[in-house]
């Protein structure tokens, strides 16, 4: 069933934002909290944005892309002067990082969202969508990547 809100977000609708970027740059980090994540982040990395980093986080390490290279980066130094968290969240995303980096950005006052890439209905999401509920200021789940696409867009990233 779709909600309102959903209905007002969707990528037909969304097309009447207004696409100049703030007068104040935001930073925004996207990140893959799990491997199956690195496919939608893959698509996002093909598209201009205007101050937005993308990575990986597992297992403890932040990778940041640049074109084709990774690098290694501590999670408190890429957190420094962020606006803006979006975590990409799958049934492998790791509990334990979600719990981490929305602690973190808690305390810097990160506004943090998380976007669902699979179903909600699989048994095995459910211990990640209870941890990410805890430390996001917003969730959608069973999100495509149009969707994606259009709520980063509406946030200028």
């Amino acid at each position: 069933m779709m909600t309102q809100s959903m209905r007002a977000t969707s990528a037909a609708e969304s097309r009447f934002r207004i696409a100049q970027p703030n007068s104040r740059t935001r930073k925004t980090l996207v990140l893959a909290l799990g491997r199956q994540a690195l496919t939608p982040l893959a698509e996002l990395q093909q598209l201009s944005w205007n101050n937005t980093v993308m990575g990986l986080y597992t297992a403890g390490h932040l990778e940041l892309y640049s074109g084709q290279e990774a690098r290694r980066v501590p999670l408190d130094d890429a957190l420094d002067q962020l606006d803006v968290m979006v975590l990409l969240i799958t049934s492998d995303s790791d509990t334990e990082s979600i719990e981490r980096i929305g602690e973190a950005c808690s305390r810097r006052r990160i506004m943090t969202s998380g976007f669902v890439l699979e179903p909600p209905d699989e048994t095995d999401l459910n211990p990640v969508l209870a941890c990410t509920r805890r430390v996001t200021v917003s969730l959608v789940t069973d999100t495509d990547t149009d969707t994606l696409i259009e709520s980063l867009r509406a946030v200028r990233a």
